[in-house]
């Protein structure tokens, strides 16, 4: 669960089995490869949810030599995943190796054994290992006029998910596990040790409150530079710092140092080269770089550093055009459009910054100024803006392109005197901040001289045209940007006297601390470290639930699940036919609530395959299912099927069922998720008729603590009159778990504001029953009471109240009590809630309740019980829209989805709608 401890900070903090510090791709990773394997996580980090003038504060650094950008450290849930441009590659082969003209050793852990989990990271929407091959995003060379053969270059293949991963967003059901305790604005000053071990982390608020947290076991992930620092500040074993007995934190410090420099006069020019010039494909943006072969940098003695082509347009490096592109980006509702305008196989750019490679206008902060700022950019270059618009939105042929510049990318050359050092100067915390000191060597310019040489001998000849470079003669040297890839400050190695690390990432000192992320790069090689080290982080974890914690994990490599085969006929227990369920929809909702759910209805209901609008691999629990791309959908994928779970976004749906009924989809029962359709979308409703059955999966009406009450209410509670939900309930989930209580459907309804951003909600239901419902929500905080004729039941702590309470039994959730009466929970349902944090109220534990009710309502349909009416669904969709929209609503025939009058009103008026 996320606690703010700005908000508000608990006097002690509980030790758990394992701290990870830094909530980052390396952090998050860990954490989602580890949540629900019977451990108690915390997670500290030293943002909050949104980046704030303190964290920003928290970045700063001292530079001497290429200067560190502010960007590339971020203080934020996600860490600086939520600035990257998402670019990956996995390590070449030379990279792991020993290189003698190097003065290191190579990797301790060989390409061969990382394979398997860079293979398990495409979970977290890094592309296939086979997207790299020539039959993958290389066979786009055949796209376009030049398809050259190189005689001592090699071409790399570099692929950025479309958008780039966002882990604190993508990973928030991690963090929000009840079993996980994830604290925001804590940042970590020391990690205090004794007798080799680690005894816990002291943390400090921006408040400046203290705490402490103990752990059986640490792992620090918070980036190249941060892990260094706090290592040599934390000087309870030794005035050197943490695991730096010979002198070797912080040192060898790599970066990709960037730059542009060379400018290739096309001969002729061309109007598209989508592999080397770059473009969308796949849900991924990539290009084709180029290096010096592997041989001739082992025959040479050089370093692995490549450089790519970035076509020069009327428009380029524009400010207004960048602007424009940013825009669009944050708009997210117009690049879908834009995107589904699009239907062919791949996007060519028109523009560098349509990818969002590290531009500092990009990167900036955002707020009122700084939009106002990009809308003067677009209006202070419209020419140039409106011409870009017009190839880019019209679909138009690109301009002929005459020239294209070389952007350059260095491996750097591991020395121990590149470095982290610790500034006299001090953040807000007193400590001293990160002086950064890192230069490119002779070796890393020769490369690039020999590289940009070996270019203009072969681009004329492989038609390409006239390569202009002075990179041999410039000075001062030009490639010295930051590219934020901070690498090799705590390396890996099995010698501690120049390693930090060992193989499995364990400070060789220290008994309990790892360290995760690409400051335990031994080489830097030229790709993105953020594959490489998710790649690592998955490792680790294997490492630590085997080794460490001996939890009896699943696999390390990546199982294909059970879909992996056509669905085949089965029987379940009872002799009842097991049914094959076909999963479309791969976002939140899927993998946090709906797979886990059918994966604890096995074997009666068996997941055959999962789809959705790009091919990935989704991990639920140790289980990974193979996504498959919507583009390939049709009447084969649904041979076997019985039942077809949806789960896409509203505007997505009525598409998706007119293409499920085109492939004969009819046969099989629909299970359709919430909001079902939007009220816009009612014209659609017949198609839901069309299937064998349809049923919805609102979970919030099949809540395991509903049945308490239902018994209640024939008892000491007697027949409900009054629910009042303080902050404990959502919109149209919120009405469907209100007329579970009630027994009756909606009568009327109100809503007004009763305070800054605050609303409240009053139901009728044709009982009689009322309901007080007070907006928005707040599950850590939020509160219920339900009052019957003889008595009350809720959730907290209330007068004559009785109330409902979690039985936890060895960390789990075994049941919940109201009064004298026990709701059990089996197995399957504990291993949904997870581990319990003692005393949280029912509110708190909503999210784990749901997937429990997920459950449940699965159950239901196999035993032929039925789902949640869709009727119901839909006028629960509706009254909320009516609510939002004009505050009140009235069930009627004319008005209830639940009548047919009603539905055909809908039909005709969003047909009209629809024109």
């Amino acid at each position: 669960m996320l606690h703010d401890l700005s908000a508000h900070c608990p006097a002690t903090l509980p030790d758990v089995d394992l701290c990870i510090i830094g909530s980052g791709p390396a952090g998050a990773t860990l954490l989602a490869e580890l949540a629900g394997r019977g451990l108690s996580i915390a997670v500290l980090e030293s943002g909050r949810l949104a980046t704030s003038a303190y964290g920003d504060r928290l970045r700063a650094t001292e530079s001497d030599g290429i200067a560190i950008k502010s960007w590339s450290r971020e203080r934020v849930l996600g860490g600086a995943s939520t600035t990257w441009a998402g670019l990956s590659r996995p390590f070449d082969p030379i990279d792991f190796a020993a290189r003698p003209w190097l003065g290191t050793g190579g990797w301790p852990v060989g390409r061969a054994e990382l394979l398997e989990h860079y293979a398990a990271a495409t979970r977290y929407r890094f592309p296939k290992l086979s997207h790299y091959a020539a039959d993958g995003f290389a066979a786009l060379r055949e796209r376009g006029p030049r398809q050259p053969t190189w005689e001592a270059l090699e071409e790399k293949v570099f692929l950025a998910a479309d958008p780039p991963q966002n882990f604190g967003k993508e990973q928030r059901a991690a963090f929000e596990r009840p079993d996980v305790a994830t604290y925001l604005d804590a940042t970590v000053v020391e990690l205090h040790g004794a007798r080799g071990r680690i005894e816990y982390a002291r943390l400090r608020t921006s408040r400046g409150e203290e705490r402490r947290l103990g752990a059986r076991a640490f792992v620090l992930g918070c980036g190249g530079l941060e892990n260094a620092r706090l290592l040599l500040v934390s000087r309870s074993l030794g005035e050197r710092g943490l695991g730096n007995e010979r002198d070797q934190v912080g040192r060898y410090l790599m970066n990709h140092p960037k730059n542009y420099h060379g400018l290739l006069h096309l001969e002729p020019p061309l109007r598209s080269l989508p592999y080397y010039f770059g473009c969308l494909w796949r849900g991924f943006a990539g290009y084709g770089g180029l290096a010096l072969a592997e041989r001739e940098q082992e025959r040479r003695g050089l370093l692995n550093s490549y450089v790519r082509f970035e076509p020069l347009f009327p428009w380029s490096d524009s400010e207004g055009v960048e602007s424009l592109v940013a825009l669009t980006k944050k708009t997210k509702f117009a690049l879908a459009a834009f995107k589904r305008s699009k239907r062919g196989e791949l996007i060519e750019l028109r523009d560098y910054s349509e990818t969002g490679d590290d531009s500092e206008l990009q990167n900036a902060r955002r707020d009122a100024l700084g939009y106002a700022k990009l809308f003067g950019n677009v209006l202070g270059d419209l020419p140039k803006v409106s011409r870009y618009a017009t190839f880019r939105l019209q679909g138009r042929k690109a301009p002929l392109i005459q020239r294209a510049r070389l952007r350059n990318f260095l491996e750097m050359e591991p020395r121990a005197d590149n470095r982290v050092l610790l500034s006299a100067r001090t953040d807000v915390h007193g400590l001293p901040i990160p002086l950064v000191r890192h230069r490119c060597s002779e070796l890393d310019r020769r490369t690039l001289i020999e590289l940009h040489a070996q270019l203009e001998r072969e681009l004329p000849r492989a038609g390409f045209g006239r390569l202009e470079t002075s990179i041999a003669r410039a000075e001062p040297w030009p490639i010295d940007q930051d590219a934020s890839h901070h690498m090799g400050t705590t390396r890996m190695g099995r010698d501690p006297v120049s390693s930090v690390v060992d193989p499995d990432l364990r400070v060789h000192e220290l008994e309990n601390l790892w360290v995760a992320g690409a400051s335990t790069f031994p080489t830097s090689g030229c790709a993105n470290p953020t594959f490489t080290l998710v790649a690592l982080s998955i490792r680790l974890a294997r490492h630590l639930e085997r080794a460490v914690f001996r939890t009896g994990a699943g696999p390390a490599t990546a199982q294909p699940g059970p879909e992996a085969g056509p669905a085949r006929a089965g029987v379940a227990p009872h002799g009842r036919a097991r049914r094959n369920v076909l999963v479309i929809g791969a976002a939140k909702r899927a993998f946090e609530t709906a797979l886990p759910a059918f994966a604890a209805a096995e074997p009666a209901l068996r997941v055959a395959s999962v789809w959705a609008k790009h091919e990935r691999t989704l991990r639920v629990g140790d289980r990974d299912h193979e996504v498959r791309a919507m583009d390939g959908f049709d009447a084969r994928a649904l041979e076997g099927i019985d039942l077809v779970y949806i789960a896409v976004s509203k505007p997505v749906a009525p598409r998706m069922l007119q293409k499920l009924l085109d492939h004969g989809g009819e046969r099989c029962e629909l299970l359709i998720d919430t909001p079902v359709l939007l009220p816009k979308h009612f014209r659609h409703v017949p198609l839901l008729e069309r299937f064998r059955a349809c049923w919805v999966p609102e979970d919030c009406a099949y809540l395991p603590w509903l049945p308490l009450v239902e018994r209640a209410t024939a008892s000491w509670l007697g027949p409900l009159r009054r629910l009042v939900f303080e902050r404990s309930a959502y919109a149209y989930h919120a009405h469907a778990t209100l007329r579970a209580l009630a027994g009756a459907p909606l009568s009327s309804a109100r809503r007004r504001r009763v305070g800054a951003q605050q609303w409240e909600r009053a139901l009728r239901f044709e009982n009689g029953v009322e309901a007080l419902l007070t907006e928005p929500r707040d599950y850590s905080t939020g509160r219920f009471a339900l009052h019957g004729e003889r008595g009350i039941a809720a959730d907290h702590e209330l007068p004559g109240a009785q109330r409902f309470e979690t039985i936890i039994e060895n960390e789990r959730c075994v049941g919940l009590r109201l009064g004298a009466d026990v709701e059990p929970l089996d197995a399957a349902e504990q291993d949904l809630v997870g581990r319990c944090e003692a005393g949280a109220s029912v509110t708190r534990m909503h999210e784990a309740w749901k997937r429990v009710g997920f459950l449940r309502l699965l159950r239901a349909i196999d035993a032929g019980r039925g789902g949640y009416p869709v009727y119901d669904a839909l006028e629960d969709t509706l009254s909320d829209y009516v609510l939002e929209k004009l505050g009140r609503f009235r069930s009627t025939r004319a008005t209830s989805p639940r009548y047919a009058t009603a539905r055909r009103i809908y039909a005709f008026g969003s047909r009209l709608a629809g024109r």
